[in-house]
């Protein structure tokens, strides 16, 4: 079968240059499609996380918060992905 392309916006290609977090997006294809999120509304999800986690939002590129953001995206706001 011929799977789907996964679309992801440019900011969210910029904190996926971790390998890990490559790796970790690929193993999950077939059931996650990163739709383009509303700017305003990433940044609202980026700045909830940052303060939820107590950590600067550029340590957002590492593995374990980005996958972090999938969840807490999923989770709370599984229709704007």
């Amino acid at each position: 079968k011929t799977e789907e392309p996964i679309v992801i916006e440019e900011e969210t290609v910029e904190m996926s240059e971790n390998p890990q977090v490559l790796a970790w997006i690929s193993k999950r294809r077939d059931n996650l499609l990163i739709k383009k999120v509303n700017t305003n509304f990433k940044t609202f999800l980026l700045q909830l996380i940052t303060d939820v986690m107590n950590l600067d939002i550029i340590i957002v590129k590492s593995y374990k918060i980005y996958e972090s953001l999938f969840i807490v995206c999923n989770y709370f706001f599984p229709f704007y992905l």
